[in-house]
């Protein structure tokens, strides 16, 4: 039996999808209410409660277990925590989103789980090698693809961000807990039309969780900002709703590159 642990975002509810379409029906564990409401077996959350999660996912002779989605923030930093979760967080000092679900894969593990790499269930979605949009990138935003690609890869070993912004060879914004959206429109405000985004995956990070994402909000915001090429590495990003991102790009004139 499978189970997902679930964050925000648009990719649990793909996965879901997925695995549905396929003749599994899943125990979800989530906060989100829109994933409860697709499924009978699913667990809502008005706090991190582990030993709740636990519960009901050993219930389900759960075995094999998905993570998949955004951490919620404000859950963190300001929601309520039964004592498992607290001792969890006791066990590191930095809490950015890798290092956080490291520690859950850990914990679910040694509750005899198996957490398994969710790209086997939307390989259409993950981003291949090479000029994905119409419009090929410019000479000068290859340029900055090079520069931000080395940039991004060493912000990303820290584990707070993913994606750079940047123009002219100018880095204009650095990804943190805003997220890559945020972080595309206000570098916007002192770019003007031009940008490029680079966003990459941690080198030796492992692939089971918190693989860099884009989707239609990346290309909005981008169109927002005035950012006109987005490069993101092939073989680990996910690119949701792939089709209608990729058009929603090619009608602003907006390239899109896997590296």
């Amino acid at each position: 039996m499978w189970g997902i642990v679930a964050g925000d975002g648009r990719l649990p509810m793909l996965i879901l999808e997925k695995m549905k379409a396929s003749g599994i029906e899943p125990f979800v564990v989530t906060f989100n209410p829109e994933l409860v409401s697709t499924g009978r077996k699913g667990l809502l959350l008005e706090s991190i409660d582990v030993a709740k999660a636990i519960t009901f996912l050993r219930s389900g002779g759960v075995k094999r277990v998905i993570i998949a989605g955004v951490v919620p923030k404000g859950v963190i930093f300001r929601g309520y925590m039964d004592e498992v979760a607290q001792r969890l967080l006791q066990k590191i000092n930095i809490r950015d989103d890798h290092s956080l679900l490291a520690v859950v894969v850990s914990f679910l593990e040694s509750y005899g789980f198996e957490v398994t790499d969710y790209r086997e269930w939307i390989e259409e979605y993950i981003a291949q090698k090479g000029v994905l949009s119409e419009r090929q990138p410019t000479d000068r935003e290859r340029r900055d693809i090079e520069y931000g690609y080395r940039v991004a890869k060493d912000i990303a070993r820290y584990s707070f961000g993913q994606s750079v912004v940047l123009k002219d060879g100018a880095v204009l914004a650095i990804e943190a807990i805003e997220g890559t959206d945020e972080a595309i429109k206000r570098a916007g405000k002192y770019a003007g039309r031009g940008a490029v985004v680079v966003k990459v995956i941690k080198d030796g990070q492992d692939t089971r969780y918190d693989l860099p994402t884009v989707g239609l909000r990346t290309i909005e915001s981008m169109k927002e900002s005035g950012a006109t090429c987005l490069a993101v590495e092939s073989g680990y990003t996910v690119m949701l709703d792939k089709e209608e991102m990729l058009k929603l790009a090619d009608e602003n004139g907006i390239s899109v590159v896997g590296i």
